[in-house]
């Protein structure tokens, strides 16, 4: 994200934010919904994102693909086909607006970097990658294999990453080896119920070729604080088949705690606190 636009019906009303980002350099843009035209014939990597109280601008923003912010100042305004809407400027800053930016753009948001991985929100591109890895021998026995009809597929990885990521700033990860490029495998946090209640579960799955270096106990390591640190989720699960025994080794290795086998699917239940 080089720049932001401000098309607000009171443009001074984004005027802190607007130095915050200038500090941070980005170019700002603050003005009335005169000249958007122009963004149309921006490079792609050009554009910028646009922030805006007015429904008309965002539905001109949708249907063109821009990058747009919606800002609802009152209840008359609302932004029903925006994925991110804002009410108040206040506690924005630059690298909220940049998630913003790359979701709008289909870039992938890096959740962490450890000394061999980058941990990143899954996209389209890796479908192939995804299918390699759950072809493997085993891949499957512990956990929901891939639909044979790719397309059905896409779909289905299009609505989760369009609606996973952006409502809880949470999901299923791609493990990028950073060596190769390679996805190296996926890892994450999941939504599940356990006894009555949400909680939220620790998942991974490292590809049988990088198997035995330690890549899923360096994933979950760098998840459990990411988990902690920037999300504020002090309890995490894990559900392991007892078979899994690589997996309960990797449990104990990260301080999970045992508590119990479930009756409904006899999996090894662990928490850590």
């Amino acid at each position: 994200m080089k720049s932001v636009h401000f098309l607000l019906k009171d443009p001074d009303e984004a005027g802190g934010l607007a130095v915050k980002l200038r500090n941070a350099g980005i170019r700002i843009k603050i003005g009335d919904y005169s000249g958007a035209e122009d963004i149309l014939r921006m490079d792609r990597e050009e554009l910028p994102l646009l922030i805006t109280d007015n429904r008309e601008a965002a539905e001109w923003c949708m249907r063109n693909k821009i990058p747009c912010l919606g800002y609802e100042n009152n209840e008359e305004v609302r932004f029903p086909g925006l994925p991110v809407v804002i009410q108040g400027f206040e506690e924005i800053d630059k690298d909220f607006l940049a998630i913003v930016y790359n979701r709008c753009m289909g870039i992938p948001v890096v959740i962490a970097q450890t000394e061999r991985l980058v941990i990143r929100e899954l996209s389209l591109a890796d479908l192939d990658g995804i299918y390699g890895l759950y072809s493997q021998p085993g891949a499957c026995s512990y956990m929901p294999g891939l639909d044979p009809d790719r397309e059905k597929e896409r779909e289905r990885l299009d609505a989760y990453i369009k609606n996973m990521y952006p409502i809880y700033e949470y999901g299923l990860w791609a493990l990028i080896e950073k060596k190769s490029g390679i996805l190296a495998g996926q890892a994450g946090l999941e939504n599940r119920e356990y006894r009555g209640r949400s909680i939220v579960e620790l998942g991974y799955m490292i590809d049988r070729g990088y198997q035995r270096r330690g890549l899923g106990y360096e994933a979950c390591q760098a998840i459990i604080s990411y988990a902690r640190e920037v999300l504020g989720i002090e309890e995490l699960y894990a559900f392991i088949d007892p078979e899994n025994t690589a997996s309960l080794r990797l449990a104990e290795k990260l301080s999970f705690a045992f508590l119990e086998r479930s009756e409904k699917e006899g999996l090894f239940v662990y928490v850590k606190t």
